[in-house]
């Protein structure tokens, strides 16, 4: 018998399907909801694949009214929730904030309410460490333990505090109307799960992560360029750089402006907490455990490893994994990011029991092996040596090893996102490192304004590529000359991060990816 039934809204995504795997493994019944803006149903048949067993999956928009109470109905001994879906870029939440409000905050008290009417009274929320905002901006609080004041600097990480405190303020709530009928309030819990980098993929190779469009996070950018879908890697935060403009024509006067950034850092590189997918994954788990067993009201939780590793030092991990150096190229230092976002996972380590257990050596190499062996991610199906080796290690008969597609709503009645113009978090991690891809000749724009032609045309790009940035100056957005002499810009692609103001970014004229309603 099942230990528990859980619903995982957004558990199609990278987190949210790791998340549910390990609820599996562990006996809990599992029921997905997830609206598919950027993920793929394919992860529950990889989630079948490794652990036989297959979640439900409903094809619902948690913002909108009642869309949660068919599966509540359907599913009466649902006792708590793990809530991942939201949106997530801290560029685009500062452009469209209302959208990110609506559906982030919105969305969480559609939730609670079904909830609530279902009694359905625990809940695992996906939080960030973009609610504290910049840490350094106190003494003492790095590594960050749960105890540093909230500071959230972007639309995004205040969605993110918003939700916390409703969520507080609901569950309190509950439990003191609850005391005052006579009645016990205990069974009303919430955890809220702060944590870092997200990194890595599932050891068989046949599970990983599966960013729809442009990558937003350090290693998977990595992975791009090691497979040769991007040239190099931008980094930034070390170096001088020097920018050579001009606002005329050929013959008009050159500017030259110089980018230097100052990390101290040993290496120059911001610092960042990496955690294996698969150790987070279990830290959803035992809160979940937690609550259930201790019924400790409302309680926050930092998880992560407790280790900062510098941009560079992720590169050379990752290389090293890859059998090869990487190339990078290295650009000023952005304005708003911060040296060190490193966890204090001490809370967890005591209260929870949890730990992570694995290298981020294991997180390069599951990420290669996974990588390598899934160029098109869940686009394709797995090679069948890797499907031979993880069935032969079930005593499975390998030719039956890939399960039956998904249903398209795997026979229960969609309700299809009316959510099209934003991201959609899939974990609500905090990916804190400034770095970006460059790969062809994007051409350089400053303050929301394209280079005038001739400029352009000196530059050897097509006027017509040009990629005006919003409200920023080429130098903070990292401008640079690049080798040959043309000039470069990386479009900006800005991540959710604990400062708040971090981002990657791809050098190339691409579309705004399209985030996940489940990481």
């Amino acid at each position: 018998m099942p230990v528990g039934s859980v619903l995982v809204t957004g558990g199609t995504g990278y987190i949210g399907s790791f998340t549910a795997l390990a609820l599996l493994e562990a006996d809990y019944k599992v029921v997905i909801a997830d609206n598919l803006y950027n993920s793929s149903q394919e992860a529950i048949r990889r989630i079948e694949l490794i652990c036989g067993k297959r979640p439900e999956f409903y094809n619902v928009d948690v913002t909108e009214p009642g869309s949660l109470d068919q599966i509540f109905e359907a599913h009466p001994d649902i006792d708590s929730v793990i809530h991942f879906a939201a949106l997530k870029a801290v560029g685009e939440s500062s452009e469209i904030p209302l959208e990110y409000y609506r559906t982030n905050v919105y969305g969480t008290i559609c939730l609670l309410t079904s909830m609530t009417k279902y009694n359905v009274s625990n809940i695992v929320f996906s939080s960030s460490a973009t609610v504290y905002g910049d840490a350094t901006r106190f003494p003492n609080m790095i590594p960050i333990p749960e105890e540093c004041p909230i500071g959230p600097t972007n639309p995004y990480g205040r969605t993110k505090s918003t939700i916390e405190a409703c969520i507080t303020d609901h569950v309190e709530a509950q439990r003191n109307n609850l005391k005052k009928q006579g009645k016990d309030g205990d069974h009303w819990n919430a955890a809220l799960l702060r944590y870092f980098n997200p990194a890595g993929s599932h050891p068989s190779g046949v599970m990983g992560e599966d960013p729809q469009g442009v990558p937003y996070n350090l290693l998977p950018l990595l992975a791009q360029v090691a497979i040769g879908k991007k040239d190099k890697l931008l980094v930034f935060g070390d170096g001088r750089t020097a920018v050579s403009h001009s606002h005329g024509g050929p013959y008009a006067t050159r500017f030259l402006t110089e980018l230097t950034a100052d990390y101290s850092s040993k290496d120059g590189t911001a610092i960042r907490d990496y955690i294996h997918i698969l150790d987070l994954a279990q830290g959803h788990l035992v809160a979940l455990n937690y609550l259930r067993d201790h019924h400790p009201g409302v309680r926050a939780w930092n998880l992560g490893t407790g280790k900062g590793s510098t941009v560079f030092h992720m590169i050379k991990a990752f290389s090293h994994a890859v059998g090869k150096e990487l190339p990078y190229q290295v650009v000023g230092r952005r304005a708003g990011d911060v040296l060190d976002l490193t966890a204090n996972p001490m809370r967890a380590n005591m209260e929870l029991g949890w730990k992570a257990q694995r290298s981020l050596e294991d997180a390069c190499e599951d990420l290669w092996r996974w990588t390598r062996n899934n160029p098109q991610g869940y686009r394709q199906n797995p090679p069948q040596e890797l499907l031979d080796k993880l069935q032969a290690g079930k005593g499975a008969d390998p030719k039956k090893a890939m399960p039956e597609p998904v249903p398209e709503t795997n026979g229960h009645s969609a309700t299809e996102s009316t959510t099209k113009s934003a991201k959609k978090d899939m974990a609500g991690t905090a990916e804190n490192a400034s770095i970006g891809t460059e790969k062809s000749k994007p051409v350089l724009a400053t303050n929301g304004k394209a280079i005038p032609p001739d400029a352009l045309n000196e530059a050897g790009a097509d006027p017509s590529t040009a990629v005006a940035q919003n409200d920023h100056s080429a130098v903070a957005n990292g401008g640079s000359v690049s080798a040959n002499g043309s000039i470069l810009i990386a479009a900006e692609r800005d991540m959710a991060s604990s400062t708040g103001n971090a981002s990657m970014t791809a050098g190339e004229s691409l579309p705004v990816p399209v985030g996940g309603q489940t990481t």
